[in-house]
């Protein structure tokens, strides 16, 4: 007999374990049909009594859950039971906000379709609801699987609905707006576009009158606001205003619905405020606002929505007007929307960061730390309880990233902007590129970089945030309220650039930037005193630099209206006062107005009064009031005024935290008192702190230049006080010196900021000979020198042993350096070109940004080498004694500094233990520039082109004299015979070579100053009579450095190249240029000489010696000789070169070849070895770039040289080379024997001709420089 199957029965948890329906049903099947009847009557009673009565919704549930409990699972109509209670549940969840409640009605709901086929005739209803269910707990918890099961859910409705179902658009609504949900979380504009149609759609199928109309209509105009939130499309906005305005248009008074829908409308005019700025929108927008509070009674669900709607619209306006009454209404109301959330809700993060956001902004107003701590943390607790992947993510962190940001500026804590910078970059990250607010976003980010800079001095921190700014504005359209904010933002930022690089360019282009603000700005504007303000300081900043009276009573004027529209108790006042303080002093130190001096203390006094003692600008005040009454002293004041500056000037450095970018400005102005107060009344404590204030200073991080003179002051001070201090003061100047022209700037920049520089270092020499510190002066010397030359060695410098213990940063180290070596070279091009767009110079300032950063990661690289075991040393500057270890086996380099207070000589050996000493002093900085003038005046006379004589941008260097027969002054003879008795006899004196005469002893000379100008090489007694002169003892060379020297000894020669021989180029008659008919003749003997020993050649005469032509031979052979047009360009360097067939053949276009195994080059044009007077330390001539390409031996002329005399002197000179040649490989031409060559060369002019001033002119302008 079959056993009979007990039923079961469908059992429900719910959530909390508060009603639990397990085991086997007492309740009858009847029963049960009862039940579920009685529980649909309640139902409906519920859902017809105005604002429903909860004990029916109550009793409907616990009516249905017996219905449900006693109806088995395979009965007919437990689906429908399920749905019922379901629908009950979802009820009383709207009313009472229990998760639990809708919880279960997602538990019922799936059962139901669960126990139901496919073709169910009611599976259309019930998926609908199930998908309203979990849109209900999405909107409630947030979680994105409920969200994307509601669009599943809802999507599976609309397709199972029949296409007679009077209520499909219903369906298509409800899939409409989850979509919408959806795309809140995700920020996936394909969910809105389609949720807009779905909605359009569903409004076109809603009847007339239909009560859903307005709820349709509601929700389409929260799609088109969102979009136009996240595109900035204003048709987006207009619709969603036209929508809602429909929705509440035909929404009576008593609709529970309306509040929200005024709330929404009033929201899209607080979006059209934020794009157009005009006062009415936002003014309508709060009386929606208002209006939808007033119909919302307490306890109802919506009203923390509507609390924190309006709260953020009356922060808006607060941000338009400065209404602190605004201010404090929109904390109230979001402090209560905050309060009246739910911890679980899932709107509760965006409230709390609105909250955040106005108690920011109220501490920007009223300078309440409490304010911004508060901020802080409720906006920590915004992103906290963000979900990773949310789309509101990137604006809570952006918020707590700008919170961050102004507790930095107030406190000074390096943590929070490092914080700040990590939250706006990732917010970056974030944000789609059309989004609508990645302005905005990109606007905070420079922001952040912006405030780091201040702090850390760090160009890199800069950059970015110009870069960042220049972004934001190039995406903000013409007369969006929120471009006055990020113009104002990018002029401080390249305010803060030219104080640290004292590029006039930034400074211009910032105050171009607030004139352009102030212009569209309302007279209304709450932010118009900030622009005034900013633009205050920035003339003041310029007037600082160019001194013109405009810019300073200018800036006095914009400071003066700024204070006019500020109450006292705006938190920015006293920075405002400060400022126009500042500007007052300024105009004193000019004019000396005293009545400017009073005005500027009171300013000053009355800053510090209001400014709280522990805001991070407090010591700037103190600082400002120091200063002011420091300058009134210096001015006809009084010791008590004097004193009173110390004070503050002390208590101001006192208070300023180390790391601090300001310091070094501090520790400046503190030094300056002390110093002023000691020349007063000579007390030496005065002088004494002073000198270590200065020293602080110099050792501060902070701007370059104020460090640089803190150094420059402490070596001054310390030669008069204290010498014992000289050393350490002068190794603060050189290394500080050094940094001016870093890797950072261009090598024209570089050029430009050593312009000042190279009087420094031999000051600093001239001390270490002072304190018999040969060693020093030598190291001093080398770091000092031919910077920019050094650098780009040091670029090339070979990896070989490094890539053995780590190849991977070898392979770095080679990657940043040639993209280094190619950023250095690029032309210094104009940022801010008048008229150019922001595009163009946002592509110009990417160019700095990938440039700085690469200066950067090239410092971070070298101190991972310099960490790794015998590497330490790895392109450090390098000590003597590697130096003399690393020497030529045979000769000596002579080293020469001149000073205005001592010349001296190092004589440096190979191997030996230490330099020797050889003090000139018969030989002066005055006497060396005086030979120089008297040289470049004799040439003239003579007709030669010099260095003095312009030829507009680039200065023409002809081979060809120009015969002049003025008066005869000095002899080139007379300079010789100076530089002889004063420095050559007394150097070949000490080390025996007069004793001795020798024609195989090699000399290099290293010379500073105008004797870098001067040809020591043929310094000499020449008579008639009878010689006496330096190549009757050594053969002379030249190097800009002991380490480029070396660095050719070490460099070995490449072999690899395709074809042996030499390379000419001939250009007889140059296209618009002096015709040099010798030219030809000097390549004709050239080749003789070479065709007699079967040496093969390449010559380009004319029209064939192109550019393109003349890189690919030198790519090809390793020695070259160039027989045509030079010209040295004094602006940029690197744009120096030789003038071809169809152009210029320019030193960068020769560097950036990277030309392997070069050997020798011959300079047959006149002036390639001479450099720029300006310049005098670095070298800058064609020679020197000859050898920073690598070539190991160049021959080079110092003035114009003899066309006729020319082609004797370079056939001598191949005809000697191949002889010293023969004696290793007769085949092959080398460099080795160059400067043999070139002196055996010039003997035999010499013996043919004499040495008559007209001989001396022809054969004393060759010189060789290299190996």
């Amino acid at each position: 007999m079959a056993s009979q199957e007990t039923p079961r029965y469908f059992t429900i948890d719910s959530s909390n374990g508060s009603s639990k329906l397990k085991g086997i049903s007492s309740i009858t099947p009847e029963e049960a049909d009862r039940l579920a009847a009685l529980g649909t009557s309640y139902l409906d009673h519920f859902r017809h009594t105005v604002n429903g009565n909860d004990t029916d919704v109550d009793a409907a549930i616990s009516t249905f859950r017996k219905a449900v409990q006693g109806t088995p699972e395979y009965h007919v109509e437990l689906p429908k039971r399920l749905s019922n209670l379901a629908i009950s549940l979802a009820r009383r969840f709207r009313v009472l906000s229990n998760l639990d409640d809708i919880s279960d009605a997602i538990t019922c709901q799936q059962k139901a379709i669960s126990l139901s086929p496919a073709n169910d005739a009611e599976m259309h209803k019930w998926m609908s609801n199930l998908g309203n269910f979990l849109m209900s707990r999405f909107e409630r918890t947030g979680h994105l699987s409920d969200i994307n099961e509601a669009v599943l859910s809802m999507q599976k409705a609309v397709d199972l609905s029949p296409q007679s179902y009077p209520g499909a658009y219903k369906d298509l609504h409800d899939l409409g707006t989850a979509l919408q949900y959806r795309f809140e979380y995700s920020d996936d504009l394909n969910d809105l576009s389609e949720a807009i149609s779905c909605q359009q759609r569903a409004i076109s199928l809603t009847p007339e009158g239909d009560a859903d109309l307005a709820g349709g209509l509601n929700n389409l105009g929260c799609s088109f606001s969102d979009r136009f939130e996240r595109t900035g499309n204003l048709d987006d906005l207009a619709e969603a205003i036209s929508c809602h305005e429909k929705a509440v248009n035909s929404t009576s008074e008593d609709n529970e619905d309306l509040p929200g829908w005024l709330s929404n409308l009033g929201s899209c005019y607080i979006f059209r405020f934020r794009h157009a700025g005009n006062l009415d929108d936002i003014s309508q927008a709060i009386t929606y606002q208002e209006r939808a509070i007033a119909l919302s009674p307490e306890g109802r669900p919506e009203l923390p929505g509507l609390s924190n709607n309006l709260g953020l619209a009356l922060m808006r306006r607060y941000q338009r007007t400065g209404d602190t009454n605004d201010i404090n209404q929109a904390i109230s109301f979001q402090r209560k929307a905050v309060a009246l959330t739910e911890d679980s809700n899932a709107s509760l993060p965006m409230r709390l960061n609105n909250l955040g956001a106005s108690l920011q902004y109220r501490f920007q107003r009223l300078g309440d730390v409490n304010d911004l701590s508060e901020a802080i943390e409720t906006q920590r607790n915004a992103v906290h309880l963000t979900p990773d992947g949310h789309a509101d993510l990137a604006l809570h962190l952006n918020e707590l990233g700008n919170s961050l940001m102004f507790r930095f500026h107030r406190i000074g804590d390096p943590a929070d902007i490092s914080e700040a910078i990590t939250y706006h970059q990732r917010v970056i990250e974030l944000t789609p590129e059309d989004h609508a607010e990645l302005a905005g976003r990109l606007n905070n980010l420079g922001s952040s970089f912006q405030s780091r800079f201040q702090q850390s001095g760090a160009l890199v921190d800069i950059s970015e945030a110009i870069s960042y700014q220049q972004k934001a504005i190039h995406l903000t359209p013409e007369g969006h309220p929120a471009l006055l904010g990020r113009l104002n933002n990018l002029g401080i930022s390249l305010e803060w650039r030219f104080r640290r690089t004292n590029d006039i360019a930034d400074i211009s282009e910032a105050i171009s930037c607030l004139e352009r603000a102030i212009g569209v700005c309302p007279q209304d504007h709450g932010d118009l005193a900030n622009l005034l303000h900013t633009l205050g300081g920035l003339l003041t900043d310029r007037f600082h630099t160019t001194k013109e009276i405009s810019d300073i009573s200018e800036a006095i004027i914009s400071l003066q209206k700024a204070m006019d529209l500020k109450p006292e108790t705006y938190s920015e006042f006293p920075i405002l006062l400060g400022t126009l303080g500042v500007a007052f002093v300024q105009r004193f130190d000019r004019l000396g107005d005293q009545d400017d001096i009073q005005k500027a203390i009171s300013y000053h006094r009355r800053a510090l009064h209001l400014i709280p003692e522990g805001h991070v600008e407090f010591p700037a005040m103190l600082n400002n009031l120091g200063v002011a009454l420091m300058n009134y002293f210096h001015n006809g004041g009084s010791l008590d005024e004097l004193s009173e500056a110390i004070s503050w000037l002390q208590k101001a450095v006192i208070l300023t935290p180390e790391g601090h970018a300001s310091l070094p400005v501090w520790h400046t102005d503190l030094a300056r008192s002390l110093m002023y107060r000691f020349v007063h009344q000579g007390n030496r404590e005065d002088i004494q702190s002073a000198l270590d204030n200065w020293r602080q200073a110099a050792s501060s991080t902070g701007m370059f230049s104020v460090r640089l003179a803190g150094a420059k002051n402490w070596a001054k001070w310390s030669k008069i006080i204290d010498p014992s201090q000289l050393l350490d003061a002068y190794t603060a100047v050189i290394n500080l010196a050094s940094q001016n022209a870093g890797l950072e700037y261009t090598i024209q920049k570089r050029y430009g900021n050593l312009l000042d520089i190279s009087k420094h270092y031999t000051s600093a020499v001239a001390v270490a000979f002072d304190f018999d510190r040969q060693d020093l002066a030598l190291e001093w010397l080398e770091q000092g020198r031919c910077l920019v030359w050094r650098q780009l060695n040091d670029l090339r410098t070979p990896v070989d042993n490094l890539r053995i213990v780590n190849p991977a940063l070898a392979n770095e180290i080679i990657r940043v350096s040639k993209a280094l070596e190619n950023e250095g070279a690029r032309p210094e091009r104009q940022l801010f070109v008048p008229n150019s767009t922001m595009a163009q110079k946002l592509s110009l300032q990417e160019e700095v940004n990938v440039h700085v950063k690469l200066a950067q990661e090239w410092d971070q690289l070298l101190l991972n080498v310099r960490a790794i075991p015998g590497f330490d040393d790895f392109l450090r500057p390098p000590s003597c004694s590697v130096l003399l270890k690393q020497l030529p086996k045979s000769g000596a380099v002579i080293v020469i500094n001149i000073h205005e207070e001592r010349s001296d000589a190092l004589v440096l050996v190979s191997d030996s233990d230490h330099p020797i000493h050889v003090p000139l002093d018969e030989f002066s900085l005055e006497k060396s520039s005086d030979l120089r003038s008297r040289l470049n005046i004799h040439l003239q006379h003579r007709g030669f082109r010099i260095r003095s004589e312009p030829d507009n941008n680039e200065r023409g260097m002809y081979r060809g004299m120009r015969l002049n027969h003025g008066r005869r002054g000095d002899t080139l003879r007379d300079i010789l015979q100076e530089l002889w008795k004063a420095i050559v006899h007394p150097i070949f004196s000490r080390l025996g070579y007069l004793d001795s005469p020798s024609e195989s002893r090699r000399i290099w000379w290293c010379n500073t100053g105008p004797l870098a100008f001067l040809p020591i090489h043929a310094a000499g007694v020449y008579s008639e009579t009878g010689s006496i002169a330096v190549s009757d003892f050594v053969i002379s060379s030249y190097t800009p450095t002991v380490s480029a020297l070396i660095e050719k000894l070490r460099s070995p020669r490449s072999g690899n190249r395709t074809q042996n021989g030499l390379f000419m180029l001939s250009q007889p008659d140059t296209p618009m240029m002096t015709p040099i008919p010798g030219t030809t003749k000097e390549v004709q003997l050239i080749k003789d000489v070479l065709t007699s020993q079967g040496i093969p050649y390449i010559c380009l005469e004319s029209s064939s010696a192109t550019v393109s032509r003349g890189l690919q031979e030198m790519e090809i052979h390793s020695c070259i000789h160039f027989a045509c047009h030079a010209s040295q360009n004094m602006d940029e360097a690197l744009q120096s070169g030789f003038h071809l067939y169809d152009g210029k053949l320019d030193l960068l276009s020769i560097i950036k070849r990277q030309v392997s195994g070069a050997d020798l080059a011959f300079l047959s044009a006149c002036q390639t070895s001479t450099g720029d007077e300006k310049l005098s330390e670095e070298a800058v001539h064609l020679a020197a770039g000859m050898l920073a390409a690598g070539y190991r031996s160049v021959v080079a002329t110092m003035w114009s040289i003899q066309d006729s005399r020319g082609p004797e002197v370079a056939k001598l000179f191949y005809s000697n080379l191949l002889k010293h040649n023969a004696g290793t490989n007769k085949s092959l031409l080398s460099g080795d024997g160059a400067a043999l060559a070139l002196h055996s060369a010039i003997k035999g002019m010499r013996e043919q001709f004499g040495d008559s001033e007209t001989e001396l002119l022809a054969w004393v302008p060759y010189v060789h420089f290299g190996l």
